[in-house]
């Protein structure tokens, strides 16, 4: 089971997304990883490599088990769903913790828009009014969750009808800061989707920010910095995207200007200075990507996985009722034997078998298994995202053929 063994290295003590990047570059992949007996050759220390001869799972299932617990869903490196724009930066994360409506994160265009928590009235003017305008773009907005500028912003895209993504410096399960429930309330009942590197559990720190701010930039096709002091994350944000050869944007400010804190906001007028593209509304943004832009723009919601196989472009040849109905049994019971090498474990393999006869809602399911309710919307919702099986408007499940 390939999501256990990447919990299984991710969640490794002293394993960082640097030395993920070097053992892929040496065994190729996680499974030649996990299998490896001897790692003496390795350029690695002796503890880290006294913890990859340890190949217990226990960790990695209790991971798992509490992903599923808090509704969560799990994306590896090795999905086909795990956004490109992140593959090949030297610290990319290798899992991505998830929860809310599951999306093809290859199919977004996404700005990241971040600033102070301390935010002014012309700051809340700014984040407002140019999240909304590029969110009527169908242009997602990637945030930190934090207060301020992030919240402002999120919300702002969320009422223009656009997805919205928030990645935390914490567990997926962890709503932080409290006070921004309300937040997490709205992304999670507009189709949005909230996005972390830490398992269930991990707490905040000031060393988990910086961390969430290169997943903010590396998701992005551009990054926005509207208020913020020389010295704010919001400028870290800015750095990796740089580093990784985003677009950085900035608002203006006039000179001696501070925050509600006191603190000086003379970050965005540095970045300007710096190269930086001075921005004063969605429209400086959406005009400098121009054509490209309009090109890859995605629908505004609902940009839900799609399936992995397209039968109905495949050519059609005319063909004699009698040799419909055979190819489409062939065609039925080859795309449910792919779906049933595809399964992780008997459960899913269970429900694949069950949603071959006929559609079933979850209820029915959970009732024809005899398993825990709270447990089997965990593995639906897994198999959902894995594009095993799709949901019906009714709320019925089905094979996704």
């Amino acid at each position: 089971m390939n999501s256990l063994k990447w919990l299984w290295l991710s969640t490794m003590h002293g394993i960082t997304p640097q030395k993920i990047s070097y053992l892929l570059s040496v065994y190729g992949g996680i499974d030649r990883i996990y299998e490896c007996s001897d790692y003496s050759a390795l350029r690695m220390s002796i503890a880290d490599k006294d913890n990859l001869l340890n190949k217990s799972m226990d960790s990695a299932k209790t991971v798992y088990h509490e992903v599923c617990s808090c509704g969560a869903y799990i994306l590896t490196y090795d999905s086909p769903y795990f956004p490109q724009i992140l593959r090949g930066l030297p610290d990319s994360p290798y899992v991505l913790y998830m929860k809310g409506t599951p999306a093809n994160l290859n199919d977004i265009f996404g700005i990241g828009v971040v600033g102070t928590r301390n935010n002014t009235k012309y700051g809340e003017v700014c984040a407002s009014d140019i999240s909304y305008g590029l969110g009527k773009q169908g242009i997602t907005v990637i945030s930190g969750m934090a207060m301020g500028i992030d919240c402002i912003s999120m919300h702002a895209a969320l009422r223009a009808g656009a997805k919205t993504i928030g990645v935390l410096g914490c567990g997926i399960d962890i709503i932080y800061p409290a006070k921004n429930q309300w937040l997490f309330d709205e992304v999670f009942n507009t189709d949005g989707l909230v996005i972390s590197e830490y398992p269930p559990g991990t707490a905040a720190t000031k060393y988990t920010f910086p961390q969430r701010n290169r997943i903010i930039a590396g998701l992005s096709r551009g990054v926005l910095v509207i208020e913020g002091s020389a010295r704010s994350g919001s400028l870290i944000t800015a750095r990796y995207a740089k580093q990784y050869n985003r677009s950085v944007f900035a608002v203006p400010r006039n000179i001696g200007d501070t925050d509600t804190s006191g603190k000086p906001l003379d970050g965005t007028n540095y970045l300007i200075k710096q190269g930086a593209r001075l921005v004063t509304d969605a429209n400086d943004i959406i005009t400098y990507y121009g054509k490209y832009l309009r090109s890859i723009r995605p629908s505004v919601r609902n940009n839900n996985i799609p399936d992995y196989v397209d039968i109905a472009k495949a050519p059609i040849k005319k063909q004699t009722h009698t040799q419909k109905s055979k190819t489409t049994s062939r065609l039925a019971d080859n795309a449910i034997t792919a779906l049933m090498e595809r399964a992780e474990g008997d459960t899913e393999l269970s429900v694949i078998q069950l949603l071959a006869e006929r559609e079933l809602y979850p209820d029915e399911i959970v009732q024809t298994l005899d398993k825990d309710a709270s447990e089997m919307n965990c593995v639906l919702l897994v198999m959902e995202t894995k594009a095993l099986i799709k949901k019906q408007p009714d709320g019925r499940y089905e094979l996704n053929k």
